[in-house]
């Protein structure tokens, strides 16, 4: 039994279960009896969202509010023959229900929404040479450019891998991390990228309109025209997953760049 501050599950019969309230004395029923293909292995809740692996490799994961399924019947089961997989080691659900599996061979898959598929957001291979989950180790053997070029290669990906899962916090935190990283090694060109990513198009352009109120003069070099595509169109989203870019930008990041 997983008490919750929403609700709280009850197993019974390996294969089926109920949610109850959070009352243990009137333990009142939330939900018909879900009953599974298989026993589960892993049944866990986190605010709202309840997770059941079943021993056959079955992801369930629903919403206990709205009764409705996050992820449905999606099978896990082929990655236990990959090689050096090991078993699967710890359970999490982000703050938005998605699921972080951590297999003991250091992968860790994550369940990516808008792809509706699972993606690999850390891979064994990574503690081989990146310094990011450990210290340099200087006795490895590997140079220091190469432990740098994986550590920031790392990094960039779990960038990436926190986007697809919706963690907004490892979001947050990663992107901080790697700047830190870019100012301790010095990757200019890597840092403005990302000052230009948070920051979102800046037009520093003196609003100077000719007669036809057409032309708008840039106030270093050359002219535009306020309706040409570069002016009036960009896929920059303020936003990651709630979280203000320039926010982040401003109180965390140029601070840490120095």
């Amino acid at each position: 039994m997983t008490g919750l501050s929403t609700f709280t599950h009850l197993r019974a019969e390996g294969k089926t279960f109920h949610e109850g309230s959070p009352d243990l004395i009137t333990c009142t029923r939330l939900s018909p009896t879900i009953s599974l293909e298989a026993p589960a292995a892993v049944l866990k809740g986190s605010g709202k969202y309840l997770l059941a692996i079943t021993t056959t490799g079955i992801v369930n994961i629903w919403d206990t509010q709205s009764l409705k399924p996050k992820i449905a019947s999606s099978s896990i089961a082929s990655q236990f023959n990959l090689p050096n997989i090991g078993t699967l080691s710890k359970t999490d659900l982000n703050e938005n229900g998605s699921p972080i599996l951590a297999f003991s061979g250091g992968t860790t898959l994550g369940w990516s929404e808008g792809l509706q598929t699972w993606v690999r957001i850390h891979e064994a291979w990574w503690r081989e040479g990146s310094d990011v989950d450990s210290a340099p180790e200087q006795s490895d053997g590997k140079p220091k450019a190469f432990r740098t070029a994986l550590t920031l290669g790392h990094l960039e990906t779990r960038i990436a891998a926190s986007l697809m899962v919706g963690s907004g916090e490892q979001w947050r935190g990663t992107v901080v991390d790697y700047a830190r990283r870019l100012a301790e090694e010095r990757y200019m060109e890597r840092a403005e990228e990302l000052i230009r990513e948070l920051a979102g198009p800046v037009f520093w352009y003196v609003m100077i309109f000719s007669l036809s109120h057409k032309v708008v003069r840039n106030s270093l070099t050359n002219y535009r025209d306020p309706d040409s595509p570069d002016l009036r169109q960009t896929t920059w989203e303020s936003t990651a997953l709630g979280i203000s870019k320039r926010e982040l930008l401003k109180k965390e990041v140029l601070p840490v760049l120095g």
